[in-house]
């Protein structure tokens, strides 16, 4: 009689020896069938988790998220119950198109992600220590496990990147200078999958945080990065090469179709690939002159 479950595991017996391999091509515009149930099960079961450490009453919780999700996420009938809100999710992981399943897996991680502050602090009055687990994080490992070409980066989900520039993005959004994080989060919201994918003006923000950032360093307001950054180098705060090379990215962001300053109006010429080198480039300058603020 045929066994009607199916076996698959990553780097299990069967896939290391080539009976019954596990693909290993990296997922973009569409989920294998077992990648679905793999990244459902994991999200279902941190949503549980959550449940579980938080002592939370259910019937509350399950409430609060169908009302979010089905009507800002999801649009369709639903029964006001947890069985009926994963049965509706489930349906949506095995047969919706890849984009709807990043939608609610950010949706879901970040409702969970939420409650994290209140609750940790909650937790370590009465308990000395907290069971909070970073559900972003979870899902990034099982986006790596199942070669899926998304990663979380604070709170939006973007195409992969490797894990030094998602490093280096997410602390350059965590400085002590406000704008600075500002505009790096909206860099990072305007390249993300599930946002607006406007990759003109995620160069635009990410440019400006490096020039928040030189302005923090002169501590003057409204100098243009170019300013700036020569200003920087007249007071030996960087050197004279490193001024040419953020001067040239400068000047290569504002003349690639007049992306800094609106002057070609049509998007399409402006790939991810140039808005995340640009991402990934001004995350490291904000960092590096961060260390320098620190030892001023």
């Amino acid at each position: 009689m045929a066994n009607k479950r199916k076996v698959r595991i990553r780097n299990g017996f069967s896939d290391r020896n080539g009976i019954k391999p596990v693909s290993r091509e990296m997922q973009i515009f569409d989920f294998e069938k077992g990648t679905r149930i793999v990244l459902f099960n994991r999200l279902k079961n941190l949503f549980d988790q959550q449940v579980e450490i938080r002592d939370l009453d259910i019937d509350c919780l399950i409430k609060f998220t169908v009302e979010n999700a089905f009507n800002d996420v999801y649009q369709g009938e639903y029964e006001d119950t947890y069985t009926s809100l994963f049965v509706d999710v489930l349906d949506i992981f095995n047969n919706g198109e890849y984009h709807s399943i990043l939608d609610i897996i950010e949706f879901v991680c970040n409702l969970i992600f939420e409650g994290e502050e209140e609750y940790s602090r909650r937790c370590a009055s009465q308990y000395g220590y907290c069971f909070y687990v970073d559900v972003r994080a979870s899902m990034n490992d099982c986006f790596e496990d199942e070669f899926v070409g998304y990663r979380f980066i604070g709170d939006k989900i973007v195409k992969i990147t490797n894990n030094v520039e998602i490093e280096s993005i997410n602390n350059s959004s965590l400085t002590p200078y406000d704008k600075v994080n500002e505009s790096i989060s909206k860099a990072v919201a305007y390249i993300s999958e599930t946002g607006f994918k406007d990759y003109k003006n995620s160069i635009k923000e990410a440019i400006s945080s490096v020039e928040q950032m030189a302005n923090i360093l002169l501590n003057t307001s409204g100098l243009t990065l170019s300013n700036a950054i020569s200003q920087l180098a007249d007071k030996n705060i960087v050197n004279n090469y490193l001024k040419s090379s953020i001067k040239n990215l400068y000047n290569y962001s504002s003349d690639t179709n007049g992306v800094r300053h609106g002057n070609n109006k049509d998007n399409d010429n402006i790939s991810f690939e140039d808005a995340k080198f640009i991402l990934i480039t001004c995350s490291a300058i904000i960092n590096y002159f961060c260390s320098i603020a620190n030892k001023k």
